[in-house]
């Protein structure tokens, strides 16, 4: 229950600071987090980047196959 709530804490933290801050700005610390070793930090920025759409990745429908197609 208590590492619950510091998680939560922790991500709220995170949240209001990520929210003073641009697209361009939010990026490069994502990728940082998404590459640490810690599992904590990792899901912290899956949670974040869930919460600011801009930041997941995109993807092209030019790069996506057509199941209709033969």
């Amino acid at each position: 229950e208590i590492q619950n709530w510091r998680q939560k804490r922790r991500f709220e933290e995170a949240l209001t600071i990520f929210e003073t801050l641009k697209a361009e700005e939010k990026a490069p610390i994502i990728a940082f987090m998404l590459n640490s070793d810690e599992d904590a930090l990792i899901e912290l920025a899956d949670a974040l980047a869930m919460r600011d759409r801009g930041l997941l990745p995109s993807v092209q429908m030019d790069n996506l196959s057509n199941p209709l197609q033969n």
